[in-house]
This record gives structure tokens, sequence and C-alpha cells, in this order.
């Protein structure tokens, strides 16, 4: 299978893609989909909605449905794919297509979120809004903007940790709906070059935290009771 071949195949019909073996393969074929993806997809359900059925999806990470909204999150790679796949098929049988409404996309940024900023955010939004400009939004719900939690057509949500696109047309369909991923997913490759968050800056940051998980506040240290003795721990030197 060729280049052309694999990424038609990944556009299109995944499931094809489950018995390939070679590593590199793989690898390319991960590659399209780095991050976890979350997805709400505001619709309504069918007499026969079966919610357990979304939740039977082999790797599927999270189901949350309501009577008139689908949230889903799918993993990284193609077992995400293979999600998405299934998602949209039982999307069809499950659910009623709703033209009014519109799909909103989360892109994964658990690792890098906390280099974001408003000032960051507000530098680097130009080329965000005119990438998603070729997505020719109708709505007037969503303001063209892009912010940290404020809802607008990109949200970069501090409490998931991810950049939210809220600006898809409702589809069942797993092609478009993996474009728009595709389109989200290259947009925040570039946006995590541009707040140059290195290999070296986020082994750094995650040093950081782990060194603050640990600090122990002098008010939170206890003392160790041993039978007829007590060590208080702070002023204990071995």
């Amino acid at each position: 299978m060729n280049i052309n071949e694999l990424e038609e195949a990944i556009k299109k019909f995944p499931l094809s893609l489950l018995a390939i073996k070679d590593k590199e393969t793989l690898e390319i074929i991960d590659s399209y989909l780095p991050f976890s993806v979350g997805i709400e997809i505001e619709c309504d359900n069918k007499e026969s909605f079966n919610e357990q059925i979304f939740k039977n999806i082999l790797n599927i990470i999270e189901v949350n449905c309501s009577p008139n909204e689908k949230r889903f999150r799918i993993p990284n790679g193609l077992k995400g794919m293979v999600c998405l796949f299934e998602i949209t098929k039982l999307l069809k049988k499950q659910c009623l297509l709703n033209p009014l409404s519109g799909i909103h996309y989360h892109i994964d940024m658990t690792d890098v979120f906390d280099f974001i900023d408003k000032t960051i955010i507000e530098n680097n939004k130009n080329y965000i809004l005119e990438e998603l400009d070729t997505w020719e939004y109708k709505g007037t719900y969503n303001k063209r903007d892009v912010k940290l939690d404020i809802r607008c057509w990109v949200r970069f949500d501090s409490y998931k940790k991810t950049c939210e696109f809220r600006i898809g047309e409702m589809t069942f369909d797993y092609e478009l709906i993996f474009k728009r991923i595709l389109h989200c997913t290259d947009i925040i490759k570039k946006f995590r070059k541009l707040i140059k968050c290195n290999e070296y800056d986020l082994k750094l940051m995650k040093l950081e935290k782990e060194l603050n998980d640990i600090k122990i506040k002098e008010t939170e240290i206890q003392p160790l009771i041993i039978p007829n003795r007590i060590i208080n721990l702070k002023n204990y030197g071995g």
C-alpha cells in the first residue's frame, strides 16, 4: 500500500488498516491523529437509542450522552480513527440528525496547556481564524474569535486542557468529521511550535510540577508516633 492509498484509507475507511503489522507503517498512520480528541454532537435520540452500544466500542475513552447531546472522547492514532468510524455508524442508527446544530471538537493539549496564556493566544489567533474561514461557518451563535475560557469560534479550555473548535457543521459522516479533526490537529501542531514548546521545555515543566507536588508545607508535617517516643520529622536529623 503506497502513501496515497494509505491516506485514502485513513480518511475514508480506517478499518481496512487493522491488518497492518509493519511498525513504520503504523507510525505513519498514527501520525495523522497524534492527539486524543473529544467530540460534542448536538442531536436527539431515536426511540431505539442505547448509550451502552457506544460504550462497547473498543478503545473508546469516554461516552457521555444526554437526550440532546452526545459526547465522546477517542484515543490518538489508528485506535481513535476506528473509534470514530464506529461512532459515526452508530449515530446514523441511534440518533436524529439536527441540521440546525453543530459539532464541537476538543483537541487534547494537556502536556502544553500550562504554557498558554491570553497574550500568546492574542498574538497568534489570526492564523487560526484565517484557517477556519475555509469552513465557511454560517452560524451566528459563536463570535469569530479565539479566547481563553470564553465561548467563541475557538476556546482554549483551561478546565479540560483542550483547544475547542466550536464551529463544526452537523454531520454523521466519518469522512467529513475526520477532515475537520485533521484540520484542527494541523492548526494545533503549528500553534504548539509558535509557543515554542520544545521537548526540553516540556521535561522541565514536568519536573517542576513533580517537585511542587512533593513539597510538604511545614504545617502539614505530622509527628511520627513510635511506642514511648514521639519524633517530629521536621526536626529529625537521623
